[in-house]
């Protein structure tokens, strides 16, 4: 009996599920969730500060601006830790392959060691992946 639509589609799913780079990058989004809401949390009390009272570390203390920001800073670090692993994941299906090239092309002006890194491991995945390094 041929594959209907729909067990192709889970198959298709359960295939993605696997890969180790949608893994990562959905455990990334999850992180920058946080990250951005703690992030709008500091960038709220600093908005409200007068102009002549930032940078005073007493009133950015009592003003609750140094706990936001360093609760956003706690929150960037496994974001940061996520993205490495990105850069050294290799993917296994072209899903996450296509993360990673999108992970690329947003950082590759700021990446130095890093975007060589993750275009490593994309070139890696690819070569990789029969249905890649067929011919015709």
């Amino acid at each position: 009996m041929p594959d209907t639509m729909f067990d192709l589609g889970r198959r298709h799913s359960e295939l993605c599920d696997a890969d180790p780079v949608v893994k990562l990058a959905r455990a990334r989004e999850q992180a920058l969730e946080g990250w951005g809401e703690a992030q709008e949390e500091a960038d709220r009390i600093m908005a409200a500060l007068p102009r002549e009272a930032r940078g005073d570390p007493k009133i950015e203390e009592t003003s609750g601006y140094a706990a936001a920001y360093e609760r956003a800073m706690r929150l960037l670090e496994p974001v940061l830790e996520i993205e490495g692993r990105l850069e050294e994941t290799m993917a296994t299906t072209p899903a996450g392959l296509l993360i990673q090239a999108r992970l690329l092309e947003a950082a590759l002006p700021s990446l130095g060691d890093g975007g060589s890194r993750l275009l490593t491991s994309i070139i890696a995945g690819l070569e990789g992946m029969p249905e890649a390094t067929r011919d015709g």
